[in-house]
């Protein structure tokens, strides 16, 4: 079961509750990540990890208008799982799959999300993903300080 990065997907929870005859509008009280603006910030915000013991990594992959090739997001999919056992950083959790632009989106966990990232990045380098793929790193639980980094 996937855990929550702290995002919602607005289209899906919109269109299901318009099939059941209700609305809603983004909950004003939600803390928002907060992204750092140069990459001296950005080391600033990685050297203060939270005390939460599950950070997280998102890894958005754009989508293609020929679709999701399944047997490529097996095999990125296994890489990932296996590095990161093998560093014994965190887990592969799963992934997300928007049936409309074709972007996936894979999540992985453990207790420090930089030193998940270091046993990923080698494998994502190694792999053809298409520009535009982002890596997101959130420092603690949901509405924690975040970082992203294009792939490209």
């Amino acid at each position: 079961m996937l855990r929550y990065f702290g995002r919602l997907v607005y289209g899906s929870l919109i269109l299901a509750m318009s099939v059941m005859g209700t609305s809603c509008a983004p909950a004003e009280d939600v803390a928002q990540p907060t992204v750092p603006k140069s990459a001296s910030e950005a080391a600033v915000t990685a050297d203060v990890e939270s005390d939460s013991d599950e950070q997280a990594l998102r890894i958005m992959i754009p989508g293609t208008q020929s679709g999701v090739d399944f047997d490529s997001l097996r095999k990125i999919q296994d890489a990932l799982r296996k590095a990161v056992a093998e560093a014994g950083t965190g887990e592969f959790d799963g992934n997300e799959i928007d049936v409309q632009t074709n972007e996936v989106t894979l999540f992985l966990y453990g207790p420090k999300a930089d030193q998940l990232f270091a046993s990923i990045e080698p494998v994502l380098k190694s792999l053809s993903l298409p520009p535009g793929t982002l890596v997101t790193r959130r420092y603690g639980a949901p509405g924690a300080n975040v970082v992203r980094d294009p792939l490209d």
